[in-house]
């Protein structure tokens, strides 16, 4: 999977002369935003499920800060 996120965004990665670096140089980097990633996906879902639920109801009044 990191190796396929990393080939996706190589142009991301790219240095200051537009050329794409060795996944072994930017590993950390290609690691830590597939981790970033990752979570936003799962969250994202979470909300949506949570949302899609039958019998929900938000209550502005009680989100207002104290």
């Amino acid at each position: 999977d990191l190796e396929s996120f990393f080939l996706a965004q190589q142009s991301r990665y790219a240095g200051q002369d537009g050329k794409a670096p060795a996944l072994a140089s930017v590993r950390a980097e290609v690691e830590r935003d597939y981790r970033q990633m990752k979570v936003e996906d799962a969250y994202r879902r979470l909300v949506t499920q949570e949302l899609s639920a039958t019998d929900v109801a938000l209550y502005p009044e009680r989100m207002a800060d104290k």
